[in-house]
């Protein structure tokens, strides 16, 4: 009513309301439609000259939504600045490398509901370093830290995010995954790739006894878990002991799978967990030369020690 030219006295009779209330209400409309226009006219210069939402965003100390919001109305042609598009024939041939990041992405990743980008997350400066590696061979963009120390390997590609969908590796998979056909010859590197995704290693034993290991990757998708340690076990190692959202091998079982994933000491992998597995073993190692000290400082000098 004001904007039609009433009077803050005719719009206060009309809306029940005091003229003063009128007058500082009709301050603030003014004052917000004047923000919008200096916005409207300021975004719209600014996003012109930079080409840029993320530029634009950070000039106006507004976010890249709002502003992507409103070019919606003002049409400026932009040019992404920040993404760096994807290998979308990366997963197309089998290799080492495609096995051991299709695991990764399994268990550590996901695909956009709209089958156009491809995210992994990690935490930490370790798994920024790692983000990097994977970059390299899959292109993309790593971002972070945001306010929990992770950091994201954003891929863009529809090609490789359909690849990943036939897979199995579908929009919210965390329940549905299922385990997809890896050649046997790359199945050790793609076993890698789950277990540096949500794996763990740790120390397994009891007081007195020889140190010993334990292996364990992680799923909401009991079938996923269930086919996994049937696939491990025709390899010749003990069944997993399937828990409600992981898979366990210990013991045997955890070594010989440990000893297959690193058999290539130079492939891709999360250091820190190897590094982890090699200080197990060697102080499993350490212990049976204490067994045998034992022994030989008792008068019963033994050839060797049971490892189990």
């Amino acid at each position: 009513m004001l904007r039609a030219g009433k009077s803050a006295i005719e719009v206060s009779r009309a809306v029940n309301r005091s003229a003063p209330s009128i007058r500082l209400r009709n301050c603030e409309v003014w004052r917000i439609d004047a923000q919008a226009a200096w916005l409207a006219v300021r975004g719209r210069a600014l996003l012109e000259q930079t080409q840029s939402l993320e530029e634009t965003a950070r000039l106006l100390g507004r976010t890249r939504v709002a502003v992507k919001l409103r070019n919606a109305r003002w049409g400026v042609p932009v040019v992404r600045t920040n993404a760096v598009w994807a290998h979308g024939s990366f997963f197309d041939t089998w290799s080492a490398d495609t096995a051991y990041v299709l695991g990764f992405v399994a268990t550590d990743g996901n695909v956009d509901q709209s089958l156009r980008c491809v995210t992994i997350s990690q935490s930490h400066d370790f798994g920024q370093e790692h983000l990097k590696k994977i970059q390299t061979l899959i292109g993309g963009t790593v971002y972070g830290p945001d306010k929990n120390d992770s950091y994201q390997l954003k891929a863009y590609s529809r090609p490789m995010a359909a690849a990943l969908n036939r897979f199995g590796l579908t929009p919210a998979k965390s329940l549905t995954l299922q385990l997809p056909p890896v050649p046997d010859e790359f199945f050790w590197p793609f076993f890698r790739g789950l277990f540096d995704g949500d794996g763990s290693v740790s120390r397994a034993h009891k007081k007195g006894e020889r140190p010993d290991m334990r292996v364990s990757v992680a799923s909401g998708s009991r079938p996923f878990l269930t086919d996994l340690s049937e696939k491990v076990q025709t390899r010749g190692i003990k069944p997993a002991r399937l828990g409600r959202w992981e898979a366990v091998w210990s013991g045997s079982a955890a070594r010989a799978i440990l000893e297959l994933v690193y058999a290539d000491s130079g492939a891709l992998c999360l250091t820190r967990k190897r590094k982890k597995y090699l200080e197990l073993f060697a102080e499993r190692a350490a212990w049976g030369d204490r067994r045998l000290l034992i022994a030989h400082v008792g008068g019963k000098v033994q050839g060797s020690v049971e490892g189990e």
